[in-house]
């Protein structure tokens, strides 16, 4: 979740009790996470199952700015490096962003793709 006061799962523990004992799946969006604990890992080894599908935007952890990856302070190498496969998709603000997106991501973690 991005960092909204009225909203809850905002950490791996507080949506791991919400989803507890349901069969239900995460769309894990690096983005929203770098605005609220930034505890990639955590969240990563929590929801490792249950991640299906995975949103890539990059900002600097004060609000959702949509740019390119690379572009902002998400540790980058360390989140690609720790993803499954799913299926990824660019939250970018335009072509150019998703480009120079594409190349970040052949250059950090090309062996994933």
């Amino acid at each position: 979740m991005p960092n909204f006061p009225i909203l809850d799962a905002q950490t791996p523990e507080s949506l791991d009790e919400l989803i507890e004992g349901i069969d239900f799946r995460v769309t894990f969006d690096v983005g929203h996470l770098n605005t609220t604990t930034r505890d990639f890992d955590s969240f990563i080894e929590t929801f490792r199952e249950r991640i299906v599908h995975i949103h890539l935007h990059d900002n600097f952890g004060k609000r959702n700015e949509h740019l390119a990856l690379g572009e902002g302070n998400i540790p980058w190498e360390r989140v690609l490096q720790r993803l499954s496969p799913k299926t990824w998709a660019l939250e970018v603000e335009g072509l150019k962003e998703a480009e120079l997106s594409l190349k970040f991501i052949k250059e950090k973690a090309g062996e994933l793709l």
